[in-house]
């Protein structure tokens, strides 16, 4: 549903537009972005918190290590294209707001029904 209303297109280009200064930054916001995730999928929660670190040491600090002139994102265009690609979009139509209503909503339910287990416990 996000992807289908481009919700999902548009917060990527905003979250590499807004974090996207260095190759590091790029990996690091996208480790950010698992984690959270991670919180609502269950079945990854300690996969993601512990081997996106290792990954992330691992991947910019042994198997690749970057000189500091190529830190900078090498994107075709550069940061611009990113941002005119994000402009074109527009404004956010009524079916991206929706979207993300509902995964909201599905969030608050799953979250709540938890919490409800949990009270009727005690």
């Amino acid at each position: 549903m996000l992807v289908k209303t481009r919700v999902a297109k548009r917060f990527a280009l905003w979250f590499v537009l807004k974090f996207g200064k260095s190759a590091s930054g790029i990996f690091f916001s996208f480790l950010v972005i698992n984690l959270v995730l991670s919180m609502f999928i269950s079945a990854t929660t300690v996969k993601a918190t512990i081997l996106l670190l290792i990954g992330w040491f691992i991947g910019v600090k042994v198997i690749f290590p970057m000189k500091p002139e190529e830190r900078k994102p090498q994107i075709e265009g550069g940061m611009e294209r990113l941002r005119q690609e994000l402009d074109a979009m527009g404004k956010m139509r009524t079916e991206e707001f929706k979207s993300i209503a509902i995964f909201v909503g599905v969030l608050i339910m799953w979250v709540t029904e938890n919490m409800s287990l949990l009270t009727t416990r005690l």
